[in-house]
């Protein structure tokens, strides 16, 4: 069987029930597709921890990159 999503695998072929890190990452909308941010306690500014999205144009957008 093959499994074509922009969901990462863990997400989609585990039922997790540990909720610990699920108050530290925040998900926003953005303009084609969905960012997932951590929440940063030192720097003070949320860090883009992964990008959903079916454009291939976002993976190349600054404004998106990890660090």
């Amino acid at each position: 069987m093959v499994l074509y999503s922009i969901v990462d695998i863990r997400d989609v072929m585990s039922a997790s029930t540990d909720t610990a890190g699920s108050d530290t990452t925040t998900v926003r909308k953005i303009n084609g597709g969905f960012i997932e941010l951590e929440n940063s306690v030192a720097g003070g500014q949320p860090r883009v921890k992964r990008l959903y999205s079916t454009d291939p144009a976002l993976y190349l957008d600054k404004r998106y990159y990890p660090f």
